[in-house]
């Protein structure tokens, strides 16, 4: 499975609020004019979506 198929694949079981929130930090980072590969390679990092490990393993945030 490609890179972008797994992000799809997280993106489609993501709860509305969760995607709200990566979607407004990623345009305070990126702004709104952007691509579909930039979301994606956001996305893929944010993840930490790789060949071997597709997984829904979300970078850890910490709360101040």
């Amino acid at each position: 499975m490609s890179n972008n198929q797994s992000v799809r694949n997280i993106w489609s079981i993501t709860e509305d609020s969760e995607k709200k929130r990566v979607i407004k930090q990623f345009i305070q980072k990126h702004g709104e004019h952007y691509t579909e590969e930039d979301l994606i390679k956001y996305l893929t990092k944010k993840y930490k979506i790789t060949h071997f490990n597709p997984s829904f393993a979300s970078v850890t945030r910490k709360e101040h």
